[in-house]
């Protein structure tokens, strides 16, 4: 190994040690404002603070935990790669620059393999920081730079919501702990194109006094117990509250748990009469069987049927960590067709990591 790439890999272990071990020693605490008892002395406050900042840069490595000989070999032959080296924090591969970051990390992505990197972030010029009591105060931070490790999914030059605790001094941030990505809900609309079809979902909705008639063992063994979804509601909502000594008279032999506002027969009860005479006018929720099939499927029950496909989500602005989704369409579609989505989603900066919610937009009149 050249003495430059020998300099740079202790360089990265320096680093490492500090991003790392400056956290796990408690080097800032977190939560309580606290000022010292010196009145004459200076003030100095702790607490937590969620903020904006610019992705300026990435140090010139990866580090990743799994490399086999197999990965190491395809990576050294990648341009932009110096060489691999085993630390005790993983593989380090260092880069000639941080440009061929990118590129690296999507070839392990490819693999399968997961990775991170230093990215220098640039602080705004004040910061506010929030306490444990809910009160905020605003800090100098001058547009300093911290390190945060982090998977390099963001370009340099993009805003990136993170979270830090921190120590301040007469109004000057003068401590923090490494900073760590915080996630938030992001709404969009975006297309997605239909890959393939994957099922049909068939959705019962069982009445009340007939949720003993489901043979779930039987539907278990004939479409298998990882396409059968049955829950089961025995229990009844009251629209007349029940005071202590209620609870107590009105414990029937058909009752196996009460409370003020609601009740939950024995499971084998089904006589909706008696309830309504013994409580009142109650509400009796339906009970919900799914099940996933390639072939029609025929109950005795009000049913809706929607066809489940898998789809490749694309946007103009966003991108997707994972761009595959699973989603039940209302109309069938074939493979290659465009489908607007509604979504809401946990997202840092431009990039979108999870989908909390999915809904089909239908054209009017489509």
């Amino acid at each position: 190994m050249n003495k430059d790439i020998l300099l740079k890999i202790l360089a990265v272990a320096v680093v490492l040690f500090f991003i790392f071990e400056m956290f796990a020693l408690g080097y800032i605490g977190g939560g309580a404002k606290t000022e010292p008892t010196n009145n004459s002395g200076p003030k100095i406050v702790s607490g937590n603070a969620e903020f904006d900042a610019v992705l300026k840069s990435y140090e010139p490595y990866l580090v990743s935990n799994k490399l086999d000989d197999a990965a190491k070999q395809k990576l050294k032959g990648k341009e932009g790669v110096e060489d691999i080296v085993l630390t005790d924090r993983g593989y380090v591969i260092s880069l000639k620059t941080s440009k061929y970051m990118k590129n690296i990390y999507e070839t392990l992505l490819s693999d399968n393999l997961s990775s991170t990197a230093v990215a220098n972030l640039v602080l705004p010029n004040t910061i506010t920081f929030k306490y444990s009591n809910g009160s905020e105060e605003s800090f100098v931070s001058g547009g300093s730079l911290v390190k945060i490790s982090m998977e390099p999914f963001a370009e340099e030059g993009e805003t990136l919501r993170v979270s830090m605790n921190f120590e301040a001094e007469d109004g000057l941030l003068t401590r923090y702990a490494p900073p760590t990505l915080a996630p938030v809900e992001i709404s969009l609309n975006s297309t997605a194109i239909v890959n393939s079809k994957l099922f049909d979902e068939y959705t019962f909705s069982i009445p009340w006094e007939k949720r003993n008639e489901i043979n779930s063992s039987w539907l278990n063994t004939k479409y298998g117990l990882e396409n059968v979804s049955f829950v089961k509601k025995d229990y009844v909502l009251l629209s007349n509250m029940l005071g202590a000594a209620d609870m107590i008279s009105k414990k029937y032999d058909y009752v196996s748990l009460i409370s003020e506002g609601s009740i939950t027969p024995v499971a084998n009860f089904t006589d909706k009469e008696r309830i309504i005479s013994d409580f009142g006018n109650s509400t009796f929720p339906n009970s919900v069987l799914k099940i996933k099939a390639n072939s029609a499927v025929e109950l005795p029950f009000e049913s809706v049927k929607k066809q489940v496909y898998f789809l490749t989500l694309t946007h103009d602005v966003y991108k997707f960590k994972d761009s595959g989704l699973y989603l039940a369409l209302n109309e069938p579609h074939a493979s290659g067709d465009k489908v607007n989505m509604s979504l809401k989603a946990l997202g840092v900066g431009k990039t979108i990591f999870n989908i909390i919610d999915a809904i089909e937009l239908i054209e009017p009149g489509g």
